[in-house]
């Protein structure tokens, strides 16, 4: 994996930096792992930020496991949840942030591009197993699909999730909210029920208007897909 920057974030980061034993390390909470991570990756302590990140994401599994398995055939579950492990490691020596939440929340990009990856290589190979959620009409992951073939290697996936994480946190809380449930091919119907429950009265729109509708959740999610395809350089960006 790329290693963690051997630039320090303080001078005198390395010198300050104490190595803990996966032991000690396993009984920190989840904000005092990330930040011992965060720590060793400052310290250019690649061996302590692996083991740190890997503690913390062992602790995901099993929402990772949820997450993947009612996308994927069942047989094939441990292999995407073994490939999410693997690029969460690799891809989060690259990030900036402390907080547990931006972990949690980059590690569910990462299942999303991980699924969608796995769909492209079983394209032309039978299916022996219903796949999907409700609302999947299956029309949504092309864009997806596109966007793990600009990442097809390592380098490549680290970008785009990057570049994904930068325009969904471009958002409002509502319009984020609406794109990553849209994402888990949530219909828009559902989609604008659940933002209206959860905001209650607040102002939703920039109009000022107090309500979400189907239309306005396939706009957001058509100007998320326009600005991720425009930032990577791809088509259909303008």
């Amino acid at each position: 994996m790329s290693e963690p920057s051997s630039t320090s974030d303080a001078p005198g980061a390395s010198l300050n930096f104490k190595p803990k034993s996966q032991n000690e390390l396993a009984t920190l909470k989840d904000d005092e792992l990330i930040a011992h991570a965060v720590a060793a990756r400052g310290a250019g302590r690649a061996d302590q930020f692996e083991l740190a990140v890997g503690i913390f994401i062992a602790g995901r599994e099993r929402m990772v496991r949820a997450m993947v398995g009612g996308k994927v055939p069942s047989h094939a579950v441990d292999d995407v949840v073994g490939e999410v492990m693997v690029s969460a490691i690799e891809s989060l020596s690259r990030i900036e942030g402390i907080a547990t939440g931006q972990f949690v929340n980059w590690l569910k990009q990462i299942v999303i591009f991980r699924v969608a990856d796995f769909h492209k290589k079983l394209e032309g190979k039978p299916k022996d197993e219903p796949i999907g959620s409700a609302g999947d009409d299956g029309t949504d992951d092309d864009w997806l699909v596109e966007l793990v073939d600009h990442g097809a290697d390592r380098s490549g996936e680290v970008e785009v999730l990057i570049v994904f994480r930068e325009v969904l946190e471009s958002y409002g809380d509502a319009h984020r909210r609406a794109v990553w449930l849209r994402i888990q091919h949530f219909p828009s119907i559902e989609v604008a029920e659940t933002i209206n429950r959860g905001y209650g009265t607040g102002e939703i729109e920039k109009d000022g208007s107090i309500e979400m509708t189907p239309a306005n959740v396939d706009q957001i999610y058509s100007r998320f897909k326009k600005q991720m395809r425009k930032r990577l350089g791809l088509g259909g960006g303008s």
